[in-house]
């Protein structure tokens, strides 16, 4: 076998490691169609070891050792290339930040082989040397940009930032909170589109923003993406097999069930600002009578519409609730600005 350096091998095996067995023959067998999937099953049952990712892992290196063709340049390309199906696959596990593209020029459905040429010439444009590889899943296109290193012996070379674009949707995401203006020039102009915009919307499940920002385009055109709060009427108190409810905790849970209904789109961070909080001490508002406090608070869970429908049922947030609140299904953010009129 050609020779491959020891931290192409070992970076290798840990990107294979992050997939379960069930996921070896449709996401890493593709990118080794040297191998055959049939005979790595048979080899692990004829050696009596479980369907194991660990153990499929060694059959798959004693096959890539034993190929000639399996030089240290192609592995690093077949690597680069498995890292975009990791992500593909295992998008939940980043945080991705939203961003708007505005100016539609190009044609819909562009194949994958298609985008990697068009983002490697747009780079050209402006004087970029990258590496590009693109993976469908699930109606979602993963898009990894790497420039190459500029210098041949490069100290360490430049880590891969990955974007993901929705079908038929107008907004692209990536996994990386700062990114340099280049990369989302380079893709805005290979996707078709005149401008990008960086919107507060973010997080984990990318099938739940793209629903949000759905939401919001539907909410604008119907010109009730903010809405008023309704209000909690009384009502009688429930009698329960114990005896007598009076805490009115039914009536509060179907109040925020109207709000934001079932099965809401999951994401795991809330941030709202106030920027216009007065002081409330009656000495520091005699004392600082023009001054402006600005508060927020951020709230953190692994699904934010639950935590605020727990946070109504149990009485610790108001009824009714705040603006924000009521419309954070139609607001298309989680990272919100509110001032006294809209609080």
């Amino acid at each position: 076998m050609p020779t491959v350096s020891s931290s192409t091998r070992q970076e290798l095996g840990a990107v294979i490691k992050k997939f379960k067995f069930e996921e070896l023959e449709s996401a890493v067998l593709p990118v080794f169609p040297e191998l055959e999937w049939k005979k790595i099953k048979s080899k692990l049952v004829k050696n009596h070891q479980s369907f194991k990712t660990a153990n499929a892992l060694q059959i798959i290196e004693a096959g890539i050792e034993q190929r000639e063709e399996f030089d240290d340049k192609i592995l690093k390309d077949r690597l680069a290339l498995l890292r975009v199906i990791d992500v593909s696959r295992h998008y939940y596990k980043k945080i991705w930040y939203g961003y708007e593209l505005k100016g539609k020029e190009a044609a819909d459905h562009p194949s994958e082989e298609d985008i990697e040429s068009q983002v490697e010439n747009c780079a050209v444009e402006y004087h970029m040397n990258i590496i590009c590889h693109v993976v469908k899943y699930d109606s979602l296109i993963f898009i990894s940009i790497q420039e190459k290193p500029r210098k041949k012996r490069a100290a360490k070379p430049s880590l891969p930032t990955y974007f993901c674009v929705p079908e038929d949707e107008s907004c692209i995401f990536c996994c990386k909170k700062i990114i340099l203006k280049s990369y989302l020039t380079t893709l805005t102009a290979a996707l078709g589109y005149k401008s990008c915009k960086q919107i507060k919307l973010f997080g984990k499940s990318i099938p739940s923003l793209v629903k949000l920002l759905r939401a919001r385009k539907e909410a604008v055109a119907k010109g009730d993406h903010i809405k008023d709060a309704p209000r909690l009427r009384k009502a009688p108190p429930v009698h329960i097999a114990m005896g007598t409810d009076f805490t009115q905790h039914t009536h509060r849970r179907d109040y925020i069930n109207k709000i934001l209904g079932e099965n809401p789109p999951t994401f795991e961070t809330l941030r709202v600002k106030n920027i216009d909080e007065k002081w409330r001490h009656k000495d520091a508002l005699e004392k600082f009578p023009d001054e402006v406090v600005f508060t927020g608070v951020e709230f953190r869970s692994t699904s934010i519409p639950n935590l605020l429908r727990n946070l109504v049922y149990h009485k610790i947030l108001l009824t009714p609730t705040p603006v924000y609140a009521t419309n954070i299904l139609t607001l298309g953010r989680n990272e919100l600005s509110v001032t006294g009129a809209n609080r």
